[in-house]
């Protein structure tokens, strides 16, 4: 008999039943004579939803064996319709298939006199909505202006697929949609320095755009700005000279933009005290004349402040006028217009090398300046790979000189070190050493003058 069911079950699969959103009876008995085979109409109760479970009941009457089965039908004409293999108990618990689609709960009925079969119809079952009930959406990551959040979606229920779109928003306190910012990772930008982020997550059931739900993560802790710091040196630009003007170039900077940069100019004599100018460029005077003069940039900004200062060369006397045809000459030197001429630094100072070559490279032992007199600015750059520093600047505080450590060291050829000594208003020292290849080093010997930054040959 269970044969009979399913060669029924698979000539009537296309049958066309009433179409109701209610559960609906099947079949009438046809004829006006006696009924052959059981009488009734098949029924269906439960909650029609996915994870329900439906009961089939056949009411049939003079029924001696039943045979049941479940359907799967495209839309409420119960059309389209694919038996659910192994379901042949009066129960069926509706799973993710079948979501909007229409269930038929089909009987076959036989007694000595015939055979009846008849379906039941349900309406459409409806889907379990997403619902975040579990874990909500978290962002994570390093809450500091520049870094990137990443954003999970939570944990959800509801009925498959479910598709996810994704909002940041920042809270100050109220929380607002941050525009673009629509993806699962965000980069942190300035306008969030202070306030807290947060997340949404939209979950949408993709066969049905208007089933859906929100979720919003915690919010998270107060973004933090990027300290300041120098990464570049600032410079003064122009010529050291009494009159010239000289500017600030602020060099370069890392912190939450934007920053502001301050100004401060002091003369050395020798300490850095006296104040000059709080603007971005100076003109020197001739109180200045004989001094080095020191820049300090200070940079400010929500990840606070920071100062960097450097020093000029020497300020020297402003050019002296003369000649008949009235133009103006730069003598070598006078410290104030018509006077002194320059003189050397004396003792003059002494730059000693010691080491020895390694194959390509060379060892030094030892780089020293003696002979300087006491209070001398010792200026030392190094240019090349493997340069410890860029530069540096020393003064000579006693009688035995001033040891350069910092390239005793194994030094690639190609290295150029350049070494300058100087002091007050007199003519300094400049020394320019070539690291070579399996030679020792190619070596320079000048004199520089106040306020010159290249070297000229000695008086």
């Amino acid at each position: 008999m269970r044969a009979g069911l399913v060669a029924a079950v698979a000539t009537c699969l296309c049958c066309a039943a009433p179409a109701s959103a209610a559960v609906s009876g099947g079949d009438s008995p046809a004829g006006d004579g006696g009924v052959l085979g059981p009488t009734g109409n098949p029924s269906l109760s439960g909650t029609q939803q996915v994870g329900q479970t439906l009961t089939g009941s056949d009411n049939f009457s003079g029924a001696s064996d039943v045979e049941r089965g479940w359907l799967r039908c495209n839309n409420t004409n119960g059309t389209g319709c694919s038996v659910i293999a192994g379901q042949t108990s009066s129960t069926y618990t509706l799973v993710d298939a079948d979501a909007d689609k229409v269930i038929k709960f089909r009987a076959l009925g036989t007694n000595l006199t015939g055979s009846r079969e008849a379906d039941a119809v349900s309406g459409v079952i409806d889907a379990i909505s997403p619902s975040n009930s579990v874990l909500p959406p978290t962002p994570s990551g390093t809450l500091r202006d520049g870094q990137t959040l990443t954003g999970d979606t939570g944990t959800w229920t509801g009925t498959p697929t479910i598709g996810f779109s994704y909002q940041w928003q920042r809270c100050t306190p109220g929380c607002v949609d941050i525009g673009g910012a629509t993806s699962s990772t965000y980069v942190l930008k300035p306008a969030d320095v202070s306030a807290t982020i947060r997340y949404r997550v939209r979950a949408t059931r993709t066969q049905n755009a208007s089933d859906t739900d929100t979720a919003n993560s915690p919010q998270t802790g107060a973004i933090q700005p990027i300290p300041t710091a120098n990464t570049g040196s600032p410079q003064i630009s122009g010529i050291v000279r009494q009159g010239e003007v000289l500017s600030a170039i602020n060099g370069s900077w890392q912190g939450t933009q934007p920053l502001n940069y301050s100004h401060v100019w002091k003369r050395c004599n020798p300490g850095c005290n006296t104040v000059v100018s709080m603007t971005s460029s100076y003109a020197p005077t001739t109180a200045d004349v004989g001094h080095q003069l020191q820049l300090t940039v200070t940079a400010s900004g929500a990840g606070g402040a920071a100062a960097v200062s450097v020093l000029s060369g020497t300020v020297a006397p402003r050019p002296v006028s003369g000649g008949s045809g009235g133009g103006s000459t730069t003598p070598t030197g006078t410290t104030t217009p018509g006077s002194t001429t320059l003189r050397r630094l004396s003792p003059f100072p002494v730059v000693a090398i010691g080491g020895r070559v390694i194959g390509r490279r060379v060892r030094v032992s030892l780089l020293r300046v003696s002979r300087a007199p006491r209070g001398s600015v010792v200026t030392v750059t190094c240019r090349g790979r493997g340069c410890p520093f860029r530069s540096a600047r020393r003064t000579i505080r006693r009688r035995s000189g001033l040891r350069i450590k910092g390239l005793e060291r194994l030094l690639r050829s190609g290295t150029v070190i350049t070494i300058v000594v100087r002091k007050g208003n007199t003519i300094g020292k400049y020394t320019r050493l070539r690291i070579r290849r399996g030679a020792p080093p190619a070596r320079i010997d000048r004199c520089i003058r106040p306020g010159a930054t290249l070297p000229s040959k000695c008086p």
